[in-house]
């Protein structure tokens, strides 16, 4: 069994109908007779689409190197300045 959820992407804090997904497969009655019980396991998937999440993650990580490589740059360019006694 699989519960699948899906965030809404109009409304980032909502989430979609949630289903649950069944795999099974056909037993003979003899061996439901014989032996009742049955191996079950359960997963549980979440699913969100991360493009936009990874579009600002890029935007913010650029801006935030060149940020860094200015400062950088001020830095070196004050230290190369100063006089020396």
């Amino acid at each position: 069994m699989t519960l699948k959820i899906n965030l809404d992407t109009k409304n980032e804090e909502m989430i979609n109908v949630p289903y649950l997904k069944i795999q099974y497969r056909e037993r003979s009655a003899s061996l439901i007779q014989t032996n009742g019980l049955a191996e079950v396991s359960f997963k549980s998937d979440y699913f969100m689409n991360t493009d936009g999440f990874w579009k600002g993650t890029t935007a913010a990580f650029i801006a935030f190197m060149v940020i860094m490589g200015v400062i950088v740059l001020i830095i070196s360019c004050m230290l190369m300045n100063r006089p020396v006694l």
